[in-house]
């Protein structure tokens, strides 16, 4: 994360230093490989969490903050298989403001943006197919997915990662704003339902609205333009 798009020398060869996200061009998803666990017999003098039957373990895992159920993936390969596990059944996910204080504070500014992006493609391409409803809430200014400056990267992971989302929550983040909400409905056509309530929306691309769209949410989003307010009382099937 130091050499993130900076240049370095090894051995007089220069190298460029790139993350890779899932989404990125030429990204590949490597399944895990077969495991190998160690079947020694128990220790009854070192108790130890280890010794949990799966379904016990996973259960526990479940109270954890999402934050830190994705880092405990590196305790050992047999907690990276069963939080794999676990995400390829979550139906939702709500990423509030909880969830991002939850990264490390000692990151700079540059590396905070990374770090957050990280996790968050992470947590779309664990979850998958099998995402039904994902929300965001909390503080404005804290949300990397309405951000042009990378034009929109994760609004298009999302459409490409989790091609069954349904439902989708911005509320109360106000850098959703015009152009962020019509890439959002321009690129997730089969939306059922939207909140957008508490954001910068105005409303003129409301005649791009998804046709299975049953509910939109727009209380509090004062931006919204009264002629557009009227058109889609008129035209809108919601």
């Amino acid at each position: 994360m130091d050499l993130n798009n900076q240049e370095c020398y090894q051995t007089d060869n220069r190298l460029i230093i790139k993350p890779m996200l899932p989404g990125d061009e030429g990204f590949v998803w490597q399944p895990l490989p077969d495991r190998e666990y160690d079947l020694s017999p128990l220790d009854p003098s070192k108790p130890t969490i280890h010794v949990l039957a799966d379904d016990a373990m996973m259960e526990i895992l479940k109270y954890l903050p999402l934050m830190e159920r994705i880092v405990c993936e590196i305790i050992c390969r047999r907690w990276q298989t069963l939080l794999y596990v676990m995400f390829k059944s979550t139906t939702h996910l709500n990423l509030d403001q909880s969830y991002l204080m939850r990264v490390p504070l000692i990151f700079s500014k540059t590396k905070f943006k990374f770090f957050r992006t990280a996790m968050l493609s992470k947590m779309l391409l664990l979850t998958g197919k099998s995402l039904n409803s994902l929300s965001f809430s909390g503080r404005n200014d804290e949300y990397v997915l309405f951000d042009n400056s990378d034009k929109y990267k994760l609004i298009l992971m999302m459409a490409q990662l989790c091609p069954n989302l349904e439902c989708f929550s911005a509320k109360k983040c106000l850098q959703l704003n015009e152009r962020a909400f019509k890439k959002l409905i321009s690129v997730m056509p089969c939306l059922v339902k939207i909140d957008v309530s508490h954001t910068a929306i105005k409303g003129n691309c409301f005649n791009l609205l998804p046709e299975s769209l049953k509910e939109l949410d727009i209380s509090f989003s004062t931006l919204v333009l009264k002629e557009k307010l009227i058109e889609l009382s008129k035209t809108c099937k919601i």
